[in-house]
């Protein structure tokens, strides 16, 4: 991991402009597969925080966790829906 991270940060700004406006363009293409993985993960952390809400343990970690899953989910589904928007496919 340490040579993929010297070697990013040797690139300059645009190379790694570039590189970021591609990975979100993939990402909103894959937004549906990112929805069901923000869902799926955001079950689950509310599992944990039942379980560490009834064992009395501290819940912020979790909360963190849990807060940037719906974040997530509601980024992946607003981009997907702009994205449906731009491309004249808009349900409706």
């Amino acid at each position: 991991m340490g040579r993929l991270w010297s070697w990013f940060s040797s690139l300059s700004l645009i190379v790694k402009a570039i590189i970021a406006l591609l990975a979100v363009l993939i990402l909103i293409f894959l937004s549906p597969l990112w929805f069901f993985v923000s869902i799926l993960a955001l079950f689950v952390v509310g599992i944990v925080l039942v379980v560490k809400a009834a064992r009395g343990r501290p819940l912020r970690s979790w909360g963190i966790v849990s807060a940037g899953c719906f974040a997530l989910l509601v980024t992946y589904c607003s981009a997907s829906d702009v994205a449906r928007k731009i491309a004249g496919c808009a349900p409706g």
